[in-house]
């Protein structure tokens, strides 16, 4: 039975995602497997996912973390995948290098693609979007919080 991604997942699917890990052919001990195991990790997992969700999930780790999945990011990612802001907030968070809460125009712009394949909500929604309706000068950083409210608000028009 494929999982309701309306619902968070719960600890069995949780369990079951550390067990599968080291099933798969990418498998390091340290803890994770590369970006191209992750078609077979959610098909394992029985994770419907369309190709495109696949391809921008699978971009986004390989533009943010080199293609490296750990499965503590996998299962925080899997925690919020319900909720879309939710998953902004995750997301965005794992990606700040330090401790200055605030992401880069580029990082705001891979971010947007994840969201978008993952909710059609989000369609429309761009950087320079978010540039124009928020005044921000498209060569600074964006504050987390910020990145997040708008992503929110997207949501609800």
């Amino acid at each position: 039975m494929a999982h309701d991604f309306s619902q968070a997942c719960n600890s069995d699917e949780i369990e079951k995602l550390k067990e599968m890990f080291t099933t798969l052919p990418s498998y390091s001990n340290e803890g994770y497997i590369l970006s191209k195991d992750l078609t077979a990790l959610c098909q394992g997992m029985n994770f419907d996912r369309t190709p495109e969700q696949l391809a921008a999930y699978k971009a986004y780790w390989d533009n943010n973390y080199g293609g490296i999945i750990t499965r503590t990011e996998f299962c925080i990612f899997l925690t919020a995948l319900h909720n879309t802001t939710s998953l902004a907030r995750v997301r965005a968070e794992a990606v700040v290098k330090d401790d200055n809460r605030f992401i880069s125009g580029n990082e705001f712009r891979r971010l947007l693609e994840m969201l978008k394949s993952h909710d059609s909500r989000l369609h429309g929604a761009t950087y320079e979007k978010f540039v124009q309706e928020t005044g921000k000068n498209p060569k600074d950083k964006v504050d987390i919080d910020e990145c997040v409210e708008w992503v929110d608000a997207q949501l609800k028009v």
